[in-house]
C-alpha cells in the first residue's frame, strides 16, 4: 500500500477493511437525481424499465472516495473524547479509503487500539472487519466473524502444463503404453522432481545445460505457451519464424506444435505488421482501349529514358574526354515494336529533338504515355530533370502542334507502363551481352547509335505471339514485319572478325566485333526458326486474335482478394510520413486505382500535392470522415468571403490562379460551380474571370441553386462551358444541394453513376 504514515514496523502487524464503505454514506434528497439509472421494475425482464435513484454514494463515482474519506475523519474527530487519541489517529493517518495498515509492539496494545476503533466507527453505522495480523494471540482474543482467512498458496511456473497432461494421460509406470497415440511418445517425456514434464531423449550423457538436454514440454494452444512465444519473439526484435523458434529452444522450452503456433502469433504481431507486412493489392484494371485498337505501328506510343553510358568524345594529351548519353525508346502500345533514339542531355531541348527524329522516322502519332513519376516530374535523380517546370509548357506545345494527346501515368505506378519497361530490360540485356567482356570503355557516340540500331532490329524480330508447336500452323508475325513487310532478317556483314577489331580505328569493324561477342545476332536467334516454319505471313486479324486469348488467359493480380475501400485504415508504404488528406480515382470497373495525396510543407508555407498508384500495405494512417448534407452547407456558408468582391469572381479568379500556378500539369481541367440566382454578378469580373479559365482549357460546369427567372441565371449561362445544356443545371430548393453533390460527382468522375436524376437543365 502507499500513502501510509508507518514510521517503523513493530512487532505486532493488523491490516483491516470498513464493509462496503460507500454505501455506508447516503445521497441527499436534492442530490439523488444525479445519480439516475434505467433498470427493469423489480429486477424483472419482462417488466417495462422505469427510473431509479441511487440513495447511497455507490463505486466507480468520481465523489465517492473524497465524500466517504470525509465521514471517516468526522467519525474519528468526534468520536476522540470516547475512545482515545489512538483509534482516531489510527482512522486518520494509517487508512488509504477503505483499508488500514498499522503495527504496534505489544498484543495488548493492538487488542485494545482494535476494540477502540471497531466500537468508535460503529456509531457512524461502519463495520471494521477483516482483521488480518501476525499474532495468533490477536486472533484468538478477537471475535471470529471480524477476522479473514488466510489462505496460503504455493504456485508454480509450469502447474500448467502438468495438469494439461494429467487430463489427457496419466504419467506412471503402468499407463506409459497409453502415450504411444500421443504426439508425446517420440519426446521420451519423464517428470522431473520438481513435477515439470520434459523431454528425454538421448542426450543425459551430454555436457550440456540440463534445460538444454531436457527442455520443458509447453502443450500446444496454451496461453501459457502463447505467452513464452510472444516474450522471445519480442526479445529477439520481431525477427521471424527460425530465429523466434531457436529463442524459445535456447531458453529451454519445447513446445508441442511450435511451428505453427509461431507462424500464427507472428501473423497477429502488430508491429510485424507494420514492420513486413504485405501491401494489399487491386484487381487489375482492364486494359485501355488504345491498347486494343488495331492501327497502323506507332499510332498509340509509350516511351521512357534509360541509361546513362559513358563514352569517349575526343582524345586529349592526358587521356580522353567523356561525356554521357541516354536512351529514349518508344513503344507501339498495338504492334510492340521499338524505337531508340540516343539523346546527349536530359533537358527538354534534347527531348523535343528526339521526338522530332521519331515523329519524322515514324511518322505522326496520336497518342503519348509515358511515367511521370521516377522519370519526368520527380525531381530526385539526374533522369527526373526532364520535364521541369520551365521546359514542359514548350514540349506540351510541341505535341499539341503535332495533333497528339500526351497521357502522363500516375507516379509510383511502374506497372502502368508495363508495355515500355519491359522493352527496357530487354535492350539492357542484349547491351550487357554485347559489352561484357569490355565494358564500356571502347563506346563511342557512333558506336553507342549503331549498337542501338542493331539492338532494335533484334527486339523488333521477336514474336508478337507464342511459338506455334505444329509446323503446319504459319509463321509468327513478328515487329519488324509489319515495320518492313519483309520475313527474312537482315543478315550480318560478311567476314571473320576476331578479338583484336575490338580496338579497330574502323566503327564498322569494331560494331561488327560487338555484336558478334553476344552470341545473339539477329541471324542466330532467328534464321533457324525460319527455314523450319511455312515462309507466309498470317493475317493481322488472326494473330490479333491471337495476342487477345493471351490477354483473356492472363490472371490479372488481385484476384479474389478483398479489394481497398472507402473508410479502411491503410498504412502508406513510401516512407513519407504523415498524410493530411487523399483523393481517391476509380476505374471503369468501380475499383480504386490510384491515390492522390495532398500535403501541408509548413516549412516552405506552400501547399502540394502528389500522386501515386495505390499500393497500400510505413507510418501513415488514412481515415476518411464525412459529412451529412446539412453540416457540410454550413461548412461552405462558414468560409469567408473576400473583401471587396462578389463570392462568384472570387471563386473563378481562385480556381484560374490555383490551375495556372500550381505545380502539377493535368491532362483535363474540370471547374465546378455553385451558386445561388441572387449573387451580386458582376459581369465586368464574372465573364472575363471565366474566359481567363476557358483560356487554358479548363471545362466550366455551373450549378445554379434557385428559380430560373432571377437575374443571375443568364450571366451563369455565359459563365459555363458551351453548349449550356450539358454544362448549366438547376437546383430550385437549397434543400436539394445533395443533387448538386451527385451531379459533382458524376461529372468530374466518369465512373460515378448518380442514384437520383440529375436536374433538368436550365433552358
Amino acid at each position: 500500500m502507499t500513502e501510509m504514515n508507518v514510521e517503523k514496523f513493530e512487532n505486532i502487524a493488523i491490516m483491516c477493511d470498513i464493509e462496503q464503505m460507500f454505501h455506508c454514506f447516503h445521497v441527499t434528497p436534492k442530490d439523488r437525481d444525479t445519480l439516475r439509472f434505467l433498470w427493469f421494475d423489480q429486477n424483472d425482464h419482462t417488466k417495462e424499465i422505469i427510473d431509479y435513484h441511487m440513495v447511497v454514494h455507490l463505486f466507480g463515482n468520481t465523489c465517492s472516495p473524497a465524500i466517504a474519506t470525509y465521514g471517516l475523519r468526522k467519525t474519528a474527530n468526534e468520536g476522540e473524547e470516547k475512545y482515545g487519541h489512538e483509534a482516531k489517529m489510527f482512522v486518520k493517518d494509517n487508512f488509504y479509503v477503505d483499508d488500514g495498515l498499522t503495527s504496534l509492539p505489544t498484543v495488548n496494545e493492538a487488542v485494545d487500539l482494535v476494540k477502540n476503533t471497531q466500537a468508535m466507527l460503529a456509531e457512524a453505522n461502519l463495520r471494521l472487519h477483516k482483521i488480518v495480523s501476525n499474532s495468533i494471540a490477536l486472533v484468538a482474543m478477537g471475535n471470529k466473524d471480524h477476522f479473514g482467512n488466510v489462505i496460503r498458496n504455493e504456485l508454480h511456473a509450469f502447474s500448467d502444463a502438468r495438469s494439461k497432461l494429467s487430463e489427457s494421460t496419466e504419467l506412471d509406470e503402468k499407463t506409459k503404453n497409453d502415450l504411444k497415440k500421443s504426439n508425446l511418445y517420440r519426446l521420451d517425456p519423464f517428470l522431473d522432481d520438481c513435477g515439470v514434464l520434459r523431454v528425454g531423449g538421448r542426450l543425459r550423457r551430454s555436457n550440456q545445460d540440463f534445460v538444454e538436454k531436457h527442455p520443458a514440454i509447453l502443450p500446444k494452444g496454451h496461453h501459457l505457451s502463447h505467452l513464452v512465444i510472444t516474450h522471445h519473439h519480442e526479445k529477439v526484435y520481431h525477427q521471424g519464424r527460425q530465429i523466434t523458434s531457436g529463442a524459445i529452444r535456447q531458453a529451454g522450452y519445447w513446445i508441442v506444435g511450435a511451428s505453427r503456433m509461431v507462424s500464427k502469433s507472428l501473423n497477429a504481431c502488430v508491429t510485424c505488421r507494420k514492420l513486413r507486412g504485405k501491401t494489399l493489392t487491386q484487381h487489375m484494371a482492364d486494359l485501355p482501349p488504345d491498347r486494343l485498337e488495331t492501327p497502323p505501328p506507332f499510332t498509340n506510343v509509350g516511351f521512357d529514358v534509360f541509361g546513362p553510358w559513358i563514352i569517349h568524345t575526343r582524345k586529349l594529351r592526358g587521356g580522353a574526354a567523356n561525356s554521357k548519353r541516354w536512351g529514349l525508346v518508344f513503344t507501339c502500345l498495338n504492334s510492340r515494336a521499338i524505337h531508340i533514339e540516343v539523346i546527349e542531355t536530359m533537358d527538354a531541348s534534347s527531348f523535343i529533338c528526339a521526338l522530332r527524329r521519331f515523329l519524322s522516322i515514324r511518322g505522326p502519332v496520336s497518342i503519348l504515355r509515358c511515367d511521370q513519376g521516377t522519370n519526368f516530374i520527380g525531381g530526385k535523380s539526374e533522369l527526373d530533370t526532364v520535364l521541369q517546370e520551365t521546359d514542359l509548357k514548350n514540349i506540351e506545345k510541341y505535341v499539341t502542334e503535332q495533333d497528339c494527346e500526351w497521357i502522363f501515368n500516375p507516379p509510383h505506378a511502374s506497372h502502368f507502363g508495363g508495355v515500355w519497361e519491359r522493352q527496357i530490360g530487354t535492350i539492357r540485356r542484349i547491351l550487357d551481352g554485347m559489352l561484357h567482356k569490355i565494358g564500356s570503355s571502347q563506346l563511342t557516340h557512333e558506336l553507342l547509335v549503331t549498337l542501338m540500331a542493331e539492338i532494335t532490329g533484334i527486339v523488333n524480330c521477336r514474336p508478337i505471339a507464342v511459338l506455334p508447336t505444329d509446323i503446319e500452323e504459319p509463321q509468327p508475325l513478328t515487329p519488324a514485319m509489319l515495320l518492313t513487310m519483309k520475313i527474312k532478317p537482315l543478315s550480318p556483314p560478311p567476314g571473320i572478325f576476331v578479338h583484336q577489331d575490338l580496338y579497330s580505328r574502323r566503327q564498322h569493324v569494331k560494331t561488327r566485333r560487338l555484336g558478334s561477342i553476344s552470341g545473339r545476332s539477329q541471324e542466330e536467334l532467328f534464321y533457324p526458326i525460319y527455314k523450319k516454319l511455312r515462309q507466309n505471313i498470317p493475317s493481322p486479324q488472326k494473330t490479333a486474335q491471337s495476342i487477345l486469348d493471351n490477354f483473356i488467359r492472363y490472371q490479372p493480380e488481385g484476384v479474389g482478394k478483398r479489394q481497398i475501400k472507402m473508410e479502411d485504415i491503410v498504412l502508406i508504404m513510401d516512407g513519407s510520413g504523415s498524410v493530411s488528406s487523399c483523393q481517391f480515382d476509380y476505374g471503369r470497373d468501380g475499383l480504386i486505382a490510384s491515390m492522390k495525396v495532398c500535403e501541408e510543407e509548413e516549412k516552405k508555407g506552400i501547399s502540394s500535392c502528389r500522386s501515386a498508384a495505390i499500393t497500400f500495405g510505413s507510418s501513415a494512417n488514412v481515415k476518411f470522415n464525412f459529412l451529412s448534407s446539412a453540416q457540410a452547407i454550413e461548412k461552405m456558408k462558414s468560409i469567408p468571403y473576400p473583401g471587396g468582391s462578389t463570392n462568384t469572381q472570387a471563386a473563378l479568379a481562385e480556381a484560374e490562379q490555383l490551375l495556372r500556378t500550381g505545380s502539377r500539369r493535368f491532362s483535363k481541367l474540370k471547374v465546378l460551380l455553385m451558386t445561388n440566382g441572387q449573387s451580386n454578378v458582376r459581369r465586368d469580373l464574372t465573364v472575363p474571370n471565366a474566359k481567363k479559365l476557358k483560356g487554358i482549357n479548363a471545362e466550366i460546369f455551373v450549378v445554379a441553386v434557385g428559380n430560373k427567372n432571377m437575374r443571375g441565371i443568364p450571366e451563369m449561362v455565359r459563365v459555363a462551358s458551351s453548349p449550356p445544356e450539358t454544362h448549366v443545371f438547376r437546383v430550385e430548393r437549397n434543400s436539394d444541394m445533395k443533387y448538386a453533390f451527385e451531379l459533382a460527382l458524376e461529372k468530374v468522375n466518369y465512373t460515378y453513376k448518380a442514384k437520383k436524376p440529375l436536374p433538368n437543365p436550365c433552358p
